[in-house]
């Protein structure tokens, strides 16, 4: 069984790529699920995509806490004082901001934590595919060169944007060096941190025949 050949042709969201080379490429993981041999057995490799919530990260819970603190700490003392108006509302905006704290920014926590902080491992390069991006100030255009990359002992896929090569719009030229680096077959050492959505190092270890 095999991919089909417009399998890699897909283009990735734009707010998912940004790395300026391999040293701090990100992964971003395609929704599909591809067909592997790797290990000498047929499986089903799932590259659902990788996108860390936008809420649950460190400094979010931290000023969420202490806008909580500060509002309870208002109620508190326009309670004992009588001084501070509006101390229903004081007491129903420490409610909601805890309430946002308990369903939504804690369990968005727990999704952060669960996507691995530092992973190392040796796997095989399932899918290439490369896309263009454009800029207009200077007139330059970017093409990206992406592979997935899947884990063995997860049967999940990790993708990157290993490469980035500027040239002039319109010139047409490509970079086949940079193209051909990794190809699908090939076994490679990846380290990276997906919590901080960066590679450090990916290093072919058996290359497929060029």
């Amino acid at each position: 069984m095999r991919n089909s050949a417009d399998a890699a042709a897909h283009r990735l969201p734009k707010q998912q790529v940004g790395a300026d080379g391999p040293e701090s490429a990100l992964p971003v993981r395609e929704p599909r699920l591809i067909w592997s041999s790797y290990g000498r057995s047929w499986h089903v490799v799932d590259t659902a995509p990788l996108d860390p919530p936008r809420w649950g990260h460190t400094w979010q819970l931290v000023m969420l806490v202490v806008t909580v603190c500060a509002v309870g700490t208002t109620t508190l003392i326009a309670t004992l004082t009588g001084h501070v108006p509006y101390g229903g509302a004081l007491v129903a905006a420490t409610v909601l901001v805890g309430a946002l704290l308990w369903v939504l920014l804690l369990p968005a926590r727990r999704r952060v934590l669960a996507v691995p902080a530092e992973l190392r491992f040796r796997g095989v390069v399932i899918c290439r595919w490369d896309y263009e991006t454009h800029y207009d100030d200077p007139l330059t255009d970017i093409t990206h060169y992406c592979c997935a990359i899947e884990d063995p002992a997860s049967h999940q896929a990790w993708s990157f944007e290993v490469h980035r090569w500027s040239r002039p719009m319109f010139s047409g030229r490509k970079n086949e060096e940079l193209a051909n680096r990794f190809r699908v077959g090939d076994v490679v050492d990846v380290q990276c941190s997906p919590r901080r959505r960066q590679v450090h190092r990916i290093s072919v270890i058996e290359a497929v025949p060029r």
